[in-house]
């Protein structure tokens, strides 16, 4: 149902020229998203959520890093919309600021990028770090091993386990899942 519904609003979504040829007609480019397009990003979260509020650890403690990113804000915002108060954010990297000053390189997947984050963590007693890359259109998860370390989290497994989770509700809910990969 979630990916039919995907498709037919990409299949109604107009081309990314029209768009701005739309809106250049009017010398009206559009700089920023309005309220009223997160407030509705927000609720579709809310909406298509596979997990009751009564199968969610709304006490989980968690330790959060933008990576000094955009993606803070909406980060927070959908923890705080599924009840998750217990967020840490790394201070150090919190606001967007494109010289990285605590990295060098800002991707969450390279080794020693998420090292702040990590001891936050540890002294806090978070077993859970989330990182955002600075365009948020990726997210890394670190989390305790064995041997009380934090251990990454690579794509694949990210990708096996969710990809186990949705399959698992789909198919509680009466659904036929669909599994498809690429190479």
């Amino acid at each position: 149902v979630i990916l039919k519904r995907i498709e037919q609003f990409m299949k109604d979504a107009p081309l990314r020229h029209d768009f701005l040829m739309h809106h250049q007609e009017r010398k009206k480019i559009p700089s920023r998203l309005g309220n009223d397009v997160l407030d509705a990003y927000f609720s579709e979260i809310r909406e298509t959520s596979l997990c009751n509020d009564n199968e969610i650890d709304h006490d989980l403690n968690i330790v959060y890093t933008p990576l000094h990113g955009v993606g803070r804000d909406y980060f927070l915002r959908a923890l705080k919309e599924r009840g998750f108060n217990t967020v840490h954010v790394v201070e150090e990297q919190g606001e967007p600021d494109g010289h990285f000053p605590t990295l060098s390189f800002p991707n969450p997947e390279e080794e020693n990028t998420l090292d702040l984050a990590h001891q936050k963590a540890k002294k806090l007693g978070c077993a859970w770090v989330f990182a955002n890359d600075p365009d948020a259109d990726r997210l890394q998860l670190s989390c305790l091993d064995d041997k009380n370390e934090f251990r990454k989290l690579t794509g694949n497994e990210m990708g096996a386990i969710l990809g186990y989770f949705v399959i698992e509700k789909a198919l509680k809910k009466g659904l036929k899942p669909l599994v498809a990969s690429s190479i």
